[in-house]
């Protein structure tokens, strides 16, 4: 028994050895880190935007043009971004770069925090008044919230945020760089299982908010072919998960685009470009803002100029006569060099042109 005891007592000291060389450890290391919080506070000071009279310079003093209407939330509004690179911009830009086209209006009708409901009821009579060729509709995944019934998803919101410490807790977790550690990241862990369970709760086939984002769909569709409007949606992902092995909140997009496809509505579901690019890329503020930035939202213009086209809704002799691709061979043939030189002086091909 005594042998037992002093194998444990030796355990135990051991462990508490380990402790504190890992603490000593974790605080050399956090001392010579960088701040986290200035690499990621790039976005300068200022959101400059246009004046009204500014915009839209294209189609001055012109009678026959393209009109085309963007509805949306905070993602279409272009939260954490410049105005001129949210994907409304950027379309207006690219429909008016060939000069032997019509000039093209893109209007930007967003609110964050609006679901589809919402931007339904408060934007589609003005959308229908600008007498558009298409509109636009931006959705995330929070767009099918009951708006009608705020506490109910505030308090699921709430479980998706840390949580601070107990009083009994906190005193003992501050000192020690180890503990606080562990309790940082268990509460990840808590508060990623708690988005996943948003999530889920939003698309319930019983949920209010997700009856009513149906409903709203609906609603736009029939609207646009009253009044002869090629109408189509936009599904932006979560950019802050799109390169997981899995993306977690499939179930959410597939639950929709059964809706579009069921009502005939054209749509686009951006997680195919987005899936397996790196989420760092794609958010405004990595870890802190997860709404797309302006590479995530010319990426979006991209896909939607080209999908515009290619359904018919514009004509393909938009895209400008000097068009060229992208530098993917070089890009490649650099990044296989960089990242094995040695594996690469084995191969046999030319190196592409730079050019």
């Amino acid at each position: 028994m005594t042998i037992i005891i002093k194998r444990l007592l030796l355990s135990l000291f051991s462990l508490f050895l380990c402790l504190v060389v890992l603490e000593i450890g974790i605080r050399v290391l956090s001392k010579n880190k960088p701040d986290k919080v200035a690499k990621i506070f790039d976005r300068g000071d200022y959101v400059y935007s246009q004046a009204p009279e500014q915009r839209h310079v294209w189609t001055r003093g012109v009678t026959n043009k393209l009109t085309v209407v963007v509805i949306g939330d905070s993602i279409a509004n272009g939260a954490g971004i410049q105005p001129y690179d949210r994907f409304a911009d950027r379309l207006e830009s690219f429909l008016n770069y060939n000069d032997k086209t019509l000039p093209a209006d893109v209007f930007l009708l967003a609110k964050g925090g609006l679901s589809t409901e919402e931007e339904y009821n408060s934007y589609m009579k003005i959308a229908v008044s600008f007498k558009p060729d298409v509109i636009i509709l931006s959705m995330c995944l929070n767009d099918a919230e009951n708006m009608r019934d705020k506490t109910l998803h505030s308090e699921w919101k709430k479980a998706r945020l840390p949580r601070v410490p107990p009083k009994w807790l906190a005193p003992i977790l501050k000192p020690s760089q180890i503990l606080s550690l562990i309790y940082i990241k268990s509460e990840y862990v808590r508060c990623q299982k708690a988005t996943g369970q948003y999530y889920r709760n939003l698309y319930s086939d019983d949920y209010a908010g997700w009856q009513q984002m149906k409903s709203a769909l609906l609603s736009f569709k029939a609207v646009c072919d009253e009044n002869n409007i090629k109408f189509i949606a936009v599904m932006f992902p979560s950019v802050s998960v799109v390169d997981q092995p899995r993306y977690p909140f499939q179930f959410a997009h597939d639950k929709i685009n059964a809706v579009l496809e069921g009502a005939n509505i054209e749509h686009i579901d951006l997680l195919d470009i987005y899936a397996g690019k790196s989420s760092m890329r794609l958010q405004a503020l990595p870890g802190l803002d997860a709404h797309p930035n302006e590479i995530a939202h010319n990426m979006a213009a991209v896909r939607i100029f080209e999908t515009l086209m290619n359904k018919g809704y514009i004509s393909d002799t938009y895209v400008y006569s000097k068009a060229r691709p992208y530098s993917e061979g070089f890009w490649k043939y650099l990044f296989e060099r960089m990242r094995d030189p040695i594996g690469y002086f084995f191969k046999e091909k030319e190196e592409p042109s730079t050019e």
